[in-house]
């Protein structure tokens, strides 16, 4: 195993199916997973940005413990951050965090480690500075199921459908044009509902970009789902504690009102143009336009407001 090696990230708008696919891989004897950490987004992203100043280790390794993510790993911190006085090498989170996953790995007896936070689908091009070789497994599903999906869930409910529905835009269009950007051949997409039809096929072309051979347990991925998901997370990830539900689809079209699904058809029209996905019908091709159009200046004005800030900020 290169032990300065992430494999793969894998990501995705929340609600997609990528702990799905986590679930999956990690079911693999070669491929373990850890549960979502958030250490990169939290702490690689700003120190390759410059916002992250030198901290001592010491300072580091308390700020470390008392992160409720990392407590799940159930690894040792200190040995971890001893090592780069004891090697002689400069400390950085991006090397700490490889050195946080080859540890896991060896406590889970696993030879191949990946990274999972949908989150991460922002962030392509910091990933590429920090693991330029690593794949990038992106999992698409129908936007109005997404966006469905997380109206349903606890941290979700509360906010607004145009919420959820430019964050759905963000991650499908950040990934697709990045991932194809930074990582050319290592960026592979996975349909959502490809993997719940035909699980075993859409898996083998993983395994197979991985040099692996498919592994049944694969399939059995719910046995060993108490892994990855924390007690805390079970409500709104139950269906990976149970097999694949192949008619986990098309839920939005019926129970989403039709304002809704015109908005999301209208707005996220590169999803169905790309992917076929079939649109209702609804509105006609003028209405979907028109909130094509208004989400559009909505993220140019956002966009702006963005570099002002930054300015302001210098």
């Amino acid at each position: 195993m290169n032990h300065y090696k992430i494999s793969f990230f894998i990501i995705g708008a929340g609600r997609s199916g990528t702990t799905l696919l986590q679930s999956m891989l990690n079911a693999h004897p070669e491929i373990t997973i850890p549960p979502e950490s958030h250490f990169f987004r939290n702490y690689v992203v700003s120190e390759i940005r410059g916002r992250r100043n030198k901290e001592p280790i010491q300072d580091v390794a308390d700020k470390l413990k008392e992160d409720e993510y990392l407590v799940r790993f159930e690894i040792d911190l200190d040995l971890l951050l001893k090592s780069f006085l004891q090697e002689g090498e400069q400390f950085s989170f991006r090397l700490l965090f490889l050195k946080i996953l080859r540890s896991y790995a060896k406590k889970m007896g696993k030879r191949i480690v990946g990274e999972k936070d949908p989150t991460n689908s922002l962030f392509l091009k910091e990933i590429h500075t920090a693991y330029p070789d690593t794949f990038i497994f992106h999992i698409i599903r129908d936007p109005r199921d997404v966006v469905l999906s997380k109206a349903k869930t606890p941290w979700g409910k509360n906010q607004s459908f145009f919420s959820h529905l430019i964050s759905t835009i963000d991650a499908f269009s950040n990934a697709r044009e990045n991932g194809l950007k930074y990582f050319s051949q290592k960026y592979i997409e996975i349909l959502y509902e490809n993997l719940i039809e035909h699980p075993k096929r859409e898996l083998q072309k993983i395994c197979q970009a991985l040099d692996l051979e498919f592994h049944p347990n694969m399939l059995q991925f719910y046995k060993q789902s108490s892994q990855i998901v924390a007690n805390d997370e079970t409500q709104w990830k139950q269906n990976v504690f149970k097999p694949v539900i192949k008619s986990n689809t098309q839920k939005g079209i019926h129970e989403l009102p039709k304002w809704k699904i015109i908005f999301i058809e209208g707005a996220c029209h590169k999803a169905f143009n790309e992917h076929g996905y079939q649109r209702s019908g609804y509105g006609g091709t003028f209405l979907r336009l028109f909130c094509k159009v208004l989400v559009n200046i909505f993220l140019i004005l956002r966009k702006i407001k963005r570099l002002v800030t930054k300015r302001l900020e210098r």
